[in-house]
């Protein structure tokens, strides 16, 4: 409940929490500025033999994601992601991700083929920062990946297009 998964009411016990759009934008924000700041640390501190474990957990997603296994897809996405923030050399801070994550919808992230293509070249774009030790576009790639996925999660959500909350003229 603390994490806003659950909702309980008395004498009718609990329920899977309704999204909260503003709840999902505090989210996506804290989100984008935690994450981007990892994989930027972790960029310097990855090997070249590392990076193929990422390249690995890149392919188990896409063929999760080809079979249709949402399930497996979406482990294989968080595995592929901590691989990343595993290496940030701040634990606590990975620990916070991973607070976020749990309290992220994840289940309503039932993607079209198109977006799934999409995330295949926003994982590709970030693998190739990491690759070429370019922090700061590991950390933007990863940053355009948060937010399209925030976007494409909310417009499902709503109905209706939003706009990017971390837009600092958008409320």
């Amino acid at each position: 409940e603390a994490e806003g998964l659950v909702t309980s009411e008395a004498h009718r016990g609990v329920r899977v929490a309704g999204v909260d759009v503003d709840r999902l934008k505090s989210l996506f924000v804290t989100r984008k500025l935690t994450e981007t700041f990892a994989i930027a640390r972790a960029t310097t501190r990855i090997s070249r033999h590392e990076l193929r474990q990422a390249e690995r957990l890149l392919v188990a997603l896409d063929e999760a994601s080809a079979d249709g296994d949402s399930l497996g897809r979406n482990t294989r996405n968080e595995e592929f992601h901590f691989f990343f923030y595993d290496r940030c050399g701040m634990p606590a801070l990975r620990d916070d991700i991973a607070a976020r994550w749990r309290a992220f919808p994840w289940d309503l992230t039932l993607d079209s083929p198109e977006r799934l293509d999409q995330v295949h070249a926003e994982h590709q774009s970030i693998v190739d920062a990491v690759r070429d030790v370019d922090p700061d576009a590991a950390a933007r790639h990863l940053g355009d990946h948060i937010t399209n996925g925030f976007l494409r999660l909310a417009e499902s959500t709503t109905g209706q297009a939003v706009s990017d909350p971390f837009d600092f003229d958008t409320d």
